[in-house]
């Protein structure tokens, strides 16, 4: 969505979104990893325990090591760098994705 954004509407777009998703991930990544790690504590020998260990850190890596980076070099980029940032990020989404996926899989596997 913020590849669509206008130059003019492009601090406040960009700006209300970190607004809006920094307190998800704060809420959100905690808990995951928390219920990773007592998925592995009761089951350590089960594969989906694994898979879903794997697909989480994936995730919060990606997010830890590039996206949330890049968002903080977007606020100030110029114009002409923007677009390439952005691209990263789809890059990144996409990754996320198929991390949460394969998170999923895993998850799929622990039920009974």
């Amino acid at each position: 969505a913020l590849l669509e954004v206008s130059a003019e509407r492009w601090p406040e777009a960009h700006a209300r979104h970190s607004r809006r998703i920094a307190p998800l991930v704060a809420v959100l990544y905690p808990c995951l990893l928390g219920m990773l790690g007592w998925a592995l504590l009761v089951r350590p020998d089960a594969v989906g325990a694994w898979l879903a260990l794997l697909g989480g850190v994936l995730a919060v890596a990606t997010t830890a090591c590039f996206a949330a980076p890049t968002h903080g070099r977007l606020g100030s980029a110029p114009a002409t760098e923007r677009v390439a940032l952005l691209r990263g990020l789809v890059l990144a989404d996409r990754v996320r994705t198929a991390a949460a996926a394969i998170c999923l899989v895993g998850a799929l596997l622990l039920v009974p």
